[in-house]
């Protein structure tokens, strides 16, 4: 009896810890390679100029970007923060930075005009003005 009893409960921990492993091996994350350090200046101005020759350099790529904080604003998940050109001080477009809503800590110290550097992946220009980077993280000040 308590030899079945031990099968018993053998092969129900057995049971649990199969079913609350791993199915299978865990993916490798692939590493970011970040082939652009660029100012937001740049960017927009290339944008705002020749939006093809944009798309062919920086749409879709992972950038390291220098900007001044124009604005930060929480959008539903995400937390949008504005870089403007460095000593601009009237800007019609901006890089939108989408932040996630678990790196909210990166941003609670910024202000308006802070020179930051972000890193993201330039989604390009989806609406009119604004040329877009998500995900994003700010890097520092």
């Amino acid at each position: 009896m308590k030899v079945v009893i031990l099968l018993l409960v053998g092969c129900f921990f057995g049971i649990i810890a199969c079913e609350s492993a791993p199915a299978g091996p865990i993916p490798t994350p692939t590493p970011i390679t970040v082939e652009i350090f660029e100012s937001a200046g740049n960017i927009i101005d290339l944008y705002e100029s020749n939006e093809v020759a944009a798309e062919a350099k920086y749409t879709g790529r992972w950038a390291d970007i220098d900007g001044a904080v124009a604005e930060i604003e929480s959008k539903g998940s995400r937390i949008e923060v504005n870089l403007a050109p460095i000593g601009e001080m009237f800007v019609f477009s901006t890089i939108v930075c989408k932040i996630s809503e678990e790196d909210t800590q990166s941003v609670v110290n910024l202000r308006k005009d802070d020179i930051i550097t972000v890193r993201g992946k330039i989604k390009g220009v989806p609406g009119v003005s604004n040329v877009v980077v998500e995900p994003c993280v700010v890097l520092g000040s």
